[in-house]
């Protein structure tokens, strides 16, 4: 794929994002499947945007998984633990927290999503070595299902097209994760090219936005080439990882990281549709 198709790719993409409709509805889209034909408030989405760039700041990927919607009971027990996270300053605890709320529905999601269909040993043993705290046999084991999902939405069996392949056509392309993320941010690009407000909300990507531009930050790290100056040796790449570099990786965080990614990624798969088509 060139760089002018995934441009106009994009634009396609925006153009099937549901707008806010002419006549009251209290009918809201609460998941990045339903942003294709339910309305997503823009209050939700920089409600949403903002806990997902204070995430991002400690390296954690949007958590998919949630559906936004602030009445529910989970999302109630996920507000209620940010005072522990205002005090401690501790993103990982309460993130581990929410993810173990879901965690039996990601699985069974997974499980049941034709991507994985030829999968399910793999992912018994990814929640087998979560549940027994075998953290290194986990992230091992959990990483080339990345690779599967991406090599799914290029349509390709090439083991070298993941997604470094992805993050590189964004990059050719000069589309950053500041130009797909929605609300008060997409408010800023156009500022600062000289657009009003409106036309951005107009013109954003909601919920699909926060999420490819999560995957696009946080892919950039876990997948960046590895270089001893700029990472620790605990840090989750996958470059480190593979050959050894990498010395303390095996922790719980970073597992819960590791597969709140692949569950990102696996829930962007309309998004990446629409993206990469060729046709």
């Amino acid at each position: 794929m060139n760089t002018e198709k995934l441009i106009k790719n994009l634009e396609n993409l925006r153009s099937q994002i549901k707008r806010k409709p002419d006549t009251f509805t209290s009918e809201y889209a609460k998941t990045i499947e339903e942003a294709f034909t339910k309305y997503t408030r823009t209050r939700t989405v920089n409600l949403t945007l903002s806990l997902s760039e204070g995430l991002n700041e400690k390296n954690w990927p949007f958590p998919a998984y949630v559906p936004v919607e602030f009445s529910s009971l989970k999302w109630k027990l996920f507000i209620h633990l940010f005072p522990y996270v205002l005090i401690k300053k501790d993103f990982d605890t309460v993130m581990a927290r929410l993810f173990n709320l879901y965690k039996k529905e990601i699985f069974l999601f997974w499980k049941s999503h034709p991507a994985f269909e030829l999968k399910h040993s793999i992912l018994e043993e990814v929640l087998k070595t979560y549940n027994m705290r075998c953290w290194a046999s986990c992230i091992t084991t959990a990483f080339p299902l990345l690779d599967h999902l991406c090599r799914q939405f290029l349509n390709t069996r090439r083991l070298n097209q993941e997604i470094t392949h992805i993050l590189g056509m964004f990059k050719a392309a000069g589309i950053s994760s500041k130009d797909v993320k929605p609300g008060y941010i997409a408010w800023e690009v156009a500022k600062e090219k000289g657009l009003d407000i409106e036309t951005a909300t107009e013109k954003d990507l909601r919920l699909p936005g926060i999420a490819l531009g999560s995957f696009i930050d946080i892919g950039s790290i876990y997948y960046g080439f590895y270089r001893k100056e700029s990472l620790t040796a605990s840090d989750l790449n996958r470059h480190a990882i593979l050959h050894g570099a990498s010395n303390n990786f095996w922790t719980k965080i970073n597992a819960t990281k590791l597969i709140t990614f692949i569950d990102l990624t696996l829930r962007l798969e309309p998004v990446f549709k629409i993206l990469m088509k060729e046709d």
